[in-house]
């Protein structure tokens, strides 16, 4: 599918300039897409603009080495840089997940701290849901050694757990 559609272009032999006399918008065309005008083999666009007369004009990246045309129908083929682009966001989008998996895993299970790695590439350590246990349980044995309790038999632990 064309990403433009031009009923009307002229583009003189030796020159990189096409103009759309028909006047149809060029804001879909993107640096790296190609022209195709009448049967003629497609060539790269380096850049669009309007010029000095208001018509919208495709630059392209080399001058137009065939015969000179005016007036002629004209399309424009995506490039496959925005699809490569989008390939590698996906990739990059995976193995941030894969990353960040593996991390929840261990955030779960293992004791100390695990990283977690941000879209940005940067990093956030943070302590695993078991050490934060323990830290917790070892500040309530601490206030506890501060508290006695009534009988002195039993230890934080065991007033917590039988109450």
């Amino acid at each position: 599918m064309a990403a433009f559609t031009a009923n009307q272009v002229t583009i003189n032999n030796g020159f990189n300039t096409a103009v759309i006399n028909s006047g149809e918008s060029t804001d879909n065309i993107q640096n790296g897409d190609f022209l195709v005008v009448g049967n003629f083999a497609p060539i790269q666009i380096n850049r669009t603009y309007v010029n000095s007369n208001n018509l919208p004009v495709i630059e392209l990246v080399k001058p137009w080495r065939n015969s000179s045309q005016s007036t002629q129908p004209a399309i424009v083929i995506p490039t496959t840089v925005n699809f490569k682009d989008t390939v590698t966001a996906l990739k990059n989008a995976n193995t941030l997940i894969n990353d960040n998996m593996k991390a929840m895993q261990d955030w779960q299970t293992q004791t100390g701290e695990v990283e977690f790695s941000n879209i940005d590439g940067t990093q956030t350590t943070v302590k695993t849901l078991k050490q934060m246990e323990l830290d917790f349980y070892a500040m309530l044995e601490t206030l506890a050694n501060h508290i006695p309790s009534e009988s002195g038999q039993f230890t934080w632990r065991e007033q917590f757990v039988w109450g």
